[in-house]
């Protein structure tokens, strides 16, 4: 019988945990993605605050099913805890066209097989959502920096 392992994705160059999204763009075939106050640098001798921006290319904008975004409203518990919420899958597309300056505070980021997802929490004016966007792309992450 034949075992083959998956590697895990254990060595990332940047840290987006605790970074603010602030912008979605699409350019071309790829996504933009803004952060206010950049994000982390990961190395050896520590980590280091860095302004820059997140290019995911590969995207296909011809049918805009790139991907797509989840919405939780809690509904009996504050934000984040565990307990019923109120949701909606929005395409990705959508969630852009309708949300050009965001605020969303990524708490986790994960990398797999063509696919790259964010969740953390989306602000809207008097209201806080859990919110979980996934991204579809068949070519490279780009961290854009100003180092």
């Amino acid at each position: 019988m034949k075992e083959t392992i998956q590697e895990t994705i254990r060595e990332v160059p940047y840290s987006l945990h605790d970074s603010r999204l602030t912008k979605i763009k699409i350019e071309g075939n790829s996504l933009l993605l803004n952060f206010d106050g950049g994000f982390t640098k990961i190395n050896t001798n520590g980590c280091k605050q860095v302004e820059g921006s997140l290019c995911v290319d590969g995207i296909d904008t011809e049918y805009g099913d790139f991907g797509c975004v989840y919405m939780l409203k809690y509904t009996d518990v504050l934000c984040g805890n565990y307990g019923h919420f109120n949701g909606e899958k929005i395409m990705l597309a959508d969630f852009i066209s309708a949300n050009p300056e965001i605020a969303f505070d990524v708490m986790g980021e994960r990398y797999g097989y063509h696919e790259f997802m964010l969740s953390g929490f989306y602000l809207e004016k008097d209201s806080i959502y859990e919110c979980i966007i996934i991204i579809y792309h068949d070519g490279k992450i780009r961290y854009i920096t100003e180092e």
